[in-house]
């Protein structure tokens, strides 16, 4: 399933979601690279995180039709990328 959205500053985000797999992942194309995350727990909406942990890396939260792209650097303080995604 693929799916294209817009997020704040006119950014696009282009989402290819692998629901046959498991976990199951979503790739992103982030700034020209593909960002590979595999879905992790999370209590409202769905979580995918690049290392599979959510420790580290990318994390791309969806809910509904809305995205968000946060970046959590190695000490753990999240910085949110990219919000109110929405799908096109």
């Amino acid at each position: 399933m693929t799916r294209t959205y817009l997020c704040e500053r006119g950014a696009r985000v282009p989402a290819a979601y692998i629901n046959d797999s498991t976990p199951q992942r979503v790739v992103l194309m982030l700034e020209g690279r593909m960002v590979v995350m595999s879905h992790v727990a999370s209590a409202d909406g769905a979580k995918y995180a690049e290392d599979g942990e959510g420790e580290a890396g990318y994390v791309w939260w969806t809910k509904g039709s809305g995205a968000m792209l946060e970046w959590i650097p190695e000490d753990g303080e999240s910085q949110t990328l990219l919000s109110g995604c929405q799908e096109e």
